[in-house]
C-alpha cells in the first residue's frame, strides 16, 4: 500500500469515526416519534406473512417492515432502534468513502448533506435502508454487465423500500431490458427478470382496493378532484418547499440545479455522439426516476417532509455518480460534480437548525409521559388509549416495561395491538362516552388509567367526575404529540 493510500485510509476512518459519534451523540438526545414507532408496533405485532397486508396503509412496501420484525426477535427494544439507523449509515458512509469517484472534499459535501446528515440517522425509518442500497446500486452500475444477478437483487430490494424509489427502479429495468439484445445470457435474463418481480409484488402490496384506508388513494376521481382544488401551481411550488432548509433557500437553489443537470444530460447527448450509449442509459434511469417522482408530488401526495425528499436528491446523486465514473476527465464532468455539491452544502444550516432543536428540546414529548406512568401507575394495570395515532410512541414504550401493562384501545374495543393509518374506528366516541365505554370494557376489579392523546398542548377536555386528571406533557415538543393521564375511578 502506498503512503498516499494508507493516508486516505487514515482520514477515511477518522471521517468514519467522527461520522458515528456525531449521530450516536444526537441519537442519545432523539426521542423517537409516531412514525417511527407506528412501524416498530407493526414489526412487533404481526407476522412476516401478515405485514404485506398493511402495506396499503403505510404508503412502502414490506421490507422495512420484515427488517424491523427480524431486530425484534433477535431482542433489540424499541428505544435504541435509532442505533440500527446509525450502524446502516455508518455503512453506507463507508461505501461512499471508499468507492465513489468524488475526490475527498466532495464526499464530505455528501456527509453533510440531508442524505447523511441527521435525518437517515437519527430518525429509524426506511430511508437508511433506502440509501444504503442506492449507494450499493451506484457501485455497481459500471459493472452490472458483469455481475447482471447481484445487480438486479439490490434493484429489486430498492423496489420494496419506498413508493417514490418506483420509477427510478423502472428506469433500470428498461434500461437491463435493453441491453438484453447483445446481453442476452441467463444470468442477464435473470438479472432483469427479479427486480420485474420485485415491482409486481410492490403492486400488490400497495394496490388500491375498495377502501379508502390507503396511504395514497389514487383513482379517476383522486386526480380530478386533485386537479380541481389544487392548482397545478400550489403542487408545483411544494417540488422546492419540501427541499428548502431554511435559512437558506436550498430548496429552489437545489431544484434548478437538478433541473440543470437534466439539461446537460440532453445536450451531452446530443453532442456526444460517442458516448450516446452510456449517455442514454444514464439519462434513462435518472430522468424515469425525476418524472415519476415530479408526478407522484404534483398529482398524487404533496411529498412534504424532508425525509421524503431523501429519494430525490439520491437520484440526482445516481446520475451525477454514474457520469463521474464514465467520463473520467472534462469540464462538463466538474460542472455536475459542483452543482450537486454546492447544493450538498446549502442545505446544512437548515438540517443543523433542526439537529440543534431535536438536541435542545423535546422531539416527541414521549419519554416524560412514559416517565410520568412509570413513576405513576402501579404494575399490571390497564391503560386506555385514546386516539391511537398520538399514542404509538407511548404503546412502544410501555410495551417493554417490567410492570406489566395491558394497554386498551377505547377507540375500537380491543387491546391495543396495531394501529392502522386511516381506519375508521369500531366506535365514534365523545368525551363524554369514553368514561361509561372504559366502565364497559374494563372489570371493575382492575386498577384503571386512561391517557388521552392529541396533537395540541390546550385546556383539558371536560370528563366526568370518575375522570381524574394527574399529570401529563408539560413542554411544547417538536412533533406536536401531547398525552394527558388520568386516574379511573369506578
Amino acid at each position: 500500500m502506498s503512503l498516499s493510500e494508507r493516508k486516505k485510509n487514515i482520514i477515511n476512518i477518522i471521517l468514519l469515526i467522527a461520522y458515528a459519534g456525531l449521530h450516536i451523540f444526537l441519537v442519545l438526545h432523539h426521542e423517537p416519534w409516531r412514525d417511527e414507532s407506528q412501524a416498530w408496533i407493526l414489526a412487533r405485532n404481526a407476522s412476516f406473512l401478515e405485514l404485506p397486508g398493511l402495506c396499503a396503509s403505510e404508503g412502502h412496501p414490506v421490507l422495512w417492515f420484515w427488517f424491523l420484525r427480524v431486530c425484534f426477535l433477535i431482542g433489540i427494544p424499541f428505544r435504541h432502534i435509532s442505533y440500527i439507523s446509525v450502524f446502516i449509515m455508518t455503512a453506507a458512509a463507508a461505501l461512499l468513502l471508499y468507492r465513489s469517484p468524488f475526490n475527498l472534499p466532495v464526499n464530505v459535501s455528501i456527509l453533510v448533506s440531508p442524505i447523511f446528515f441527521y435525518y437517515n440517522p437519527v430518525i429509524c425509518r426506511i430511508y437508511c435502508i433506502a440509501v444504503l442500497l442506492f449507494i450499493l446500486q451506484f457501485i455497481f452500475w459500471k459493472d452490472r454487465s458483469r455481475h447482471p444477478v447481484i445487480y438486479g437483487i439490490i434493484v429489486a430490494l430498492l423496489c420494496q423500500t419506498h413508493v417514490l424509489a418506483a420509477g427510478f427502479v423502472i428506469g433500470c429495468l428498461f434500461e437491463m431490458v435493453i441491453r438484453l439484445k447483445k446481453e442476452h445470457g441467463r444470468k442477464n435474463i435473470a438479472g432483469a427478470l427479479i427486480p420485474a418481480a420485485s415491482l409486481f409484488l410492490m403492486y400488490l402490496e400497495l394496490r388500491q382496493t375498495d377502501s379508502t384506508d390507503t396511504y395514497i388513494h389514487v383513482n379517476a376521481d383522486h386526480f380530478r378532484r386533485r386537479i380541481e382544488n389544487h392548482p397545478l401551481s400550489e403542487p408545483i411550488r411544494s417540488l422546492y418547499t419540501h427541499f428548502d432548509y431554511d435559512p437558506v433557500p436550498a430548496g429552489r437553489i437545489f431544484l434548478g440545479a437538478t433541473i440543470l443537470i437534466m439539461i446537460l444530460l440532453i445536450v451531452l447527448w446530443a453532442v456526444k455522439k460517442q458516448q450516446r450509449k452510456e449517455l442514454f442509459s444514464i439519462s434513462l434511469v435518472t430522468f424515469s426516476g425525476i418524472i415519476y417522482y415530479w408526478a407522484v408530488v404534483i398529482f398524487v401526495r404533496n411529498a412534504a417532509h424532508q425525509q421524503m425528499a431523501i429519494v430525490y436528491w439520491l437520484l440526482i446523486l445516481f446520475s451525477v455518480w454514474a457520469f463521474a465514473d464514465a467520463f473520467k476527465e472534462g469540464r462538463l464532468k466538474l460542472i455536475f460534480i459542483l452543482l450537486f455539491a454546492a447544493s450538498c452544502v446549502l442545505s446544512v444550516p437548515g438540517t443543523y437548525i433542526n439537529a440543534r432543536n431535536d438536541i435542545e428540546g423535546p422531539y416527541s414529548g414521549t419519554t416524560e409521559i412514559r416517565d410520568i406512568i412509570e413513576n405513576t401507575v402501579p404494575a399490571d394495570s390497564v391503560i386506555v388509549i385514546h386516539n391511537d395515532m398520538f399514542s404509538t410512541s407511548l404503546a412502544a414504550y410501555l410495551y417493554e416495561s417490567d410492570k406489566n401493562y395491558t394497554l386498551w384501545d377505547i377507540d375500537n374495543g380491543c387491546e391495543f395491538d396495531l394501529h392502522i393509518w386511516g381506519r375508521d374506528n369500531a366506535r365514534n366516541l365523545d368525551d363524554e362516552d369514553i368514561y361509561e365505554a372504559i366502565c364497559g370494557d374494563i372489570p371493575a376489579d382492575r386498577i384503571c388509567y386512561y391517557v388521552y392523546g392529541t396533537g395540541t398542548l390546550g385546556e383539558a377536555p371536560e370528563f366526568t367526575e370518575g375522570m381524574i386528571l394527574i399529570s401529563g406533557n408539560h413542554e411544547e415538543n417538536y412533533r406536536a404529540e401531547y398525552h394527558l393521564l388520568y386516574q379511573v375511578e369506578r
